[in-house]
């Protein structure tokens, strides 16, 4: 199956895992994972989820012709192990404060960032993820 890219690549090379450095190709990231208080590589994931599904969420809003100002998302990203297949899984839960919007719109605006966000896309039936607003 042949795919389009329709935005820049990102290209990250690693070295030594958590332990090393992660540094992209454009020079636009670089951090030392070992560093003192450095991130994590779920700091990282988290952050970039964060910024997808909020945008997905934007997005839903939109196509509701509803407006969204103030709205704010919270991606927590965890371990855990994995008893069954050994190793560990990633957790994930996606919170929402969306001002203004009652319960049951911001929750089905949640279920529609989930359908079209990339990041909700490539996880889904690998890791659960769970929704919730405040």
């Amino acid at each position: 199956m042949k795919t389009e890219t329709t935005s820049a690549i990102a290209e990250v090379a690693s070295s030594d895992g958590r332990d090393g450095v992660v540094e992209s190709s454009d020079g636009a990231l670089r951090l030392d994972l070992a560093a003192a208080e450095a991130p994590t590589p779920e700091h990282l994931f988290a952050a970039a989820y964060a910024a997808c599904f909020h945008s997905a969420l934007k997005h839903a809003a939109r196509t509701a012709h509803l407006d969204i100002p103030g709205a704010s998302l919270i991606a927590r990203v965890g371990l855990a192990d994995d008893a069954a297949g050994g190793g560990a899984h990633l957790t994930v839960e996606l919170r929402a404060a969306l001002p203004g919007v009652d319960t049951a719109q911001a929750e089905k605006l949640l279920r529609q960032a989930h359908a079209t966000c990339p990041y909700s896309r490539a996880v889904r039936g690998n890791v659960d993820v769970k929704l919730s607003t405040d």
